[in-house]
């Protein structure tokens, strides 16, 4: 067999550094993922602040941009009510969720959950590029 009791030691101590070392790095992208989360939802939750409080108004009509299904309710109202700008600026809401989710899944069709992977940095920089082109268009054209 040729082992000895210390090259069995050498072995178990050289697996515990190598366990060690993926644990950390393990650690590291779940806290990265996390503290993204975090930074993802403070972004979604200032941006719909915004429009709900009048700041970006389309039409004069404040748009939630944090979930689809308050579009969706919002456009059943509009129609229901015959206000067609508000139903019109809902309907691009939904319009844009749709886009956005479709972009998303070409741009990377295999995601994985709770783990950040090199397809996802594209995606990031597509959202990044349409929220710097939006906020151009809002202050350039307020009206819609």
């Amino acid at each position: 067999d040729g082992l000895t009791p210390l090259s069995g030691i050498t072995t178990i101590l050289s697996k515990f550094a190598s366990s060690a070392q993926e644990n950390r790095k393990m650690l590291r992208q779940k806290t990265f993922v996390i503290l993204a989360g975090f930074t993802l939802a403070f972004n979604s939750g200032y941006i719909n602040g915004c429009c709900l409080s009048g700041v970006l108004q389309i039409k004069r009509t404040g748009v939630s941009t944090a979930a689809i299904t308050g579009a969706y309710t919002n456009a059943g109202l509009a129609i229901a009510n015959a206000n067609y700008a508000a139903f019109h600026a809902n309907a691009r809401m939904i319009l844009s969720f749709m886009g956005g989710a479709a972009l998303s899944g070409f741009i990377n069709p295999r995601p994985v959950p709770n783990r950040i992977t090199p397809r996802y940095g594209p995606t990031f920089l597509v959202g990044s590029a349409l929220l710097i082109i939006s906020s151009i268009l809002a202050t350039t054209r307020p009206d819609g």
